[in-house]
């Protein structure tokens, strides 16, 4: 949707009625106060072009046009400002913008507007995607500023008789080309090599170029033009494109439109105190004055739309003027403030006491949580008394003490009482220390070996193993998993450690590797499987060597039943095939035993193999097997 603004009328209430996508076109005329986009996708255009159409900047606002939207658009506008506003913000150690674009948005086209008698004629700041095009801009104090924008395209702009022509602060990848800059300083760039000021055919005219062209036919420079002694130029224009043989035409400003003064005021009506809030609304007013409280007098507030507290019950007139130039208006507009309401026969406010407090030993914090109170007086219960609020004591002896506080008021008095105890400090215990104690799940196995180390100390806040007696830290956690991946005797140490020391232990060939069975059996060792069965342990012999000992079945031995081995033990004298079952039975049964034997003591010992005695296991198979090729032969 197309909204059209006529002279009188104002340009921001258009942009603030507009929706996303409509375009407001501004006819022919002066406009004052600031202009503000923030609404994405507006077009903002003059119908007749920057010659006849101006927005005059006053001391609402630092930024003549201020853009905070993205994909906005401001088409054909002569921006600036007159010195008594700027000299009001630079006063105020404020720079004045002509067009000023910021808040992180993107994708903005400036285009075909005349900017000047500003601080900064057009600012970029924190912005990118925007393009910058066909602009004249000059008598500024810098022509383009760019901050921290990124990625824009500046061409076709005409930079003249600015303080510095083009300015650009910690801004990358931007691309500047055919444009004529002719100011004091013409370029600043603190980014080396970060932007680009031309492209293949042609970069820009530079006032103050020394360069050559050897070709002139190109029109193009043969030596960079060099810019802050960081970047570079490659593709100078020798002549600027934009300058021409007539004298440059300033267009005759209008005269100026008649200011309509208009304010609202929230609330109009109410009780004293009253605070009263002010819009101003006016149109074509440079500047505006305020009569606040009725009394003649005109005064200039540092915000258009101030505040007025009314403290009197009456009725009050209050005054806007509106001025543009010599012309005036003026509104006014009646707030009326009506005397507080009296309480019908309100009962006297009496005080409330209570208090609370914490015990530090002998010292006693207090803490008055009365209500509609004005004095108080504490008594301790020990002869001792104070008037403060919030009072601290400390008792001589400890024991059981009635404190009283007493509060009062214009109205009355109240009390509360509270019976506290209070006890001598305490000696200091002595240091707990912590004492290192650990266990493991297992402690001897065949390489790679993975033992978990349970930790069993006492008063302990951090924990240091060493698994391999190297003397090197290898874990912190408390209860760690540890892989051994080569044969040996392996020595641990775990040290233990809080506030105040610490403590370790340390066991000598606690984990014992052994050589991985090569024979092809399958299972672990200590394990039955289902074909040949080892049972296998390691031992040392007066801390001497390393055995082991082996026992090798070809069958499972079944499990004895306690009746056979009774029939078998009745009259082993008389039958001799009946005897010799029974011995047979006998020492299948005391190997079982001492197999199962064997594992409970593994358990309890943390996981260790069984000791099995060579001897009597040799002796038992033999006579296993002798019964058994025997009872064959029969």
């Amino acid at each position: 949707m197309e909204t059209v603004v006529h002279p009188g009328q104002s340009i921001q209430r258009a942009l603030n009625d507009a929706s996303e996508g409509d375009i407001i076109t501004v006819k022919p005329g002066i406009y004052y106060r600031y202009v503000e986009i923030n609404k994405d996708n507006l077009t903002l255009r003059s119908e007749a072009g920057p010659d006849e159409t101006f927005i005059v900047g006053t001391t609402y606002c630092a930024d003549v046009i201020q853009v905070i939207a993205n994909n906005a658009t401001i088409d054909g506008f002569s921006v600036s400002v007159n010195a008594t506003t700027k000299d009001y913000f630079n006063n105020n150690n404020s720079d004045v913008h002509g067009i000023c674009l910021n808040s992180n948005i993107n994708n903005c086209v400036i285009e075909n507007n005349n900017v000047t008698n500003t601080d900064i004629g057009i600012n970029l700041n924190t912005v990118k995607d925007f393009t910058v095009k066909n602009n004249e801009v000059s008598n500024n104090g810098v022509g383009i500023n760019l901050f921290k924008s990124d990625n824009n395209l500046l061409t076709y702009n005409l930079v003249r008789s600015n303080d510095c022509g083009i300015k650009m602060q910690i801004s990358t990848d931007n691309l500047i080309y055919n444009n004529s800059f002719n100011n004091t300083i013409n370029a600043e760039d603190n980014r080396k090599n970060s932007n680009k000021f031309n492209i293949t055919t042609f970069g820009n005219y530079w006032s103050d170029y020394k360069g050559e062209d050897v070709n002139p036919e190109d029109g193009i420079g043969d030596t960079p033009y060099a810019i802050d002694n960081k970047n570079r130029d490659y593709r100078p224009l020798m002549n600027s494109g934009f300058e021409s043989d007539e004298p440059t035409v300033t267009p005759e400003t209008p005269a100026p439109y008649q200011p309509v003064a208009a304010f609202t005021a929230e609330p109009y009506t109410g009780t004293a105190p009253l605070t009263v809030y002010f819009t101003d609304n006016s149109e074509n007013a440079t500047s505006i004055e305020w009569d606040l409280d009725g009394d003649g007098i005109f005064e200039t507030p540092d915000t258009s739309s101030p505040a007025y507290t009314y403290e009197e019950a009456k009725t009050y007139t209050v005054t806007l003027k509106a001025i543009n130039g010599t012309l005036n208006n003026t509104t006014t507009q009646e707030i009326t403030v009506n005397p507080a309401e009296s309480p019908i026969n309100p009962s006297p406010i009496k005080p409330v006491a209570a208090f609370e407090f914490e015990t530090t030993w002998l010292k006693v914090n207090f803490t008055d949580l009365s209500e509609n109170t004005t004095t108080w007086l504490w008594d301790f219960g020990d002869g001792s008394q104070s008037y403060v609020q919030h009072p601290t004591h400390t008792y001589t002896d400890p024991g059981t003490y009635d404190v009283n506080l007493t509060v009062s008021n214009e109205n009355g008095t109240d009390w509360e009482l509270a019976t506290i105890e209070v006890l001598a400090p305490s000696e200091p215990s002595d240091p707990v220390f912590p004492i290192a104690k650990f266990s493991s799940n297992v402690t001897s196995g065949e390489a790679p070996f993975t033992v978990q180390f349970i930790d069993l100390s006492e008063n302990a806040d951090s924990w240091a193993w060493n698994f391999d007696g190297d003397g090197d830290v290898d874990d912190y956690s408390e209860n760690p998993v540890y892989t051994y991946e080569t044969v040996g005797n392996y020595t641990v140490n775990l040290t233990v450690s809080n506030v105040n020391g610490s403590n370790s232990t340390e066991k000598i060939d606690f984990i014992i590797v052994e050589v991985a069975d090569d024979s092809g059996d399958t299972g672990d060792s200590g394990e039955t499987g289902d074909s040949e069965n080892l049972v296998s342990s390691s031992h040392r012999s007066g801390g001497n060597g390393v055995g082991s000992a082996k026992i090798i079945r070809k069958e499972k031995l079944e499990p004895i039943d306690e009746s056979d081995l009774a029939s078998g033990s009745n009259s082993p004298g008389e039958n001799s095939e009946k005897s010799d079952e029974y011995k047979a039975l006998k020492v299948q049964s005391d190997m079982a035993n001492n197999v199962e034997a064997s594992g409970s003591e593994q358990e309890e010992s943390g996981g260790s193999l069984p000791w099995i005695s060579l001897p009597g296991t040799v002796v038992g198979l033999l006579l296993v097997a002798y019964m058994m090729c025997r009872g064959k032969n029969e």
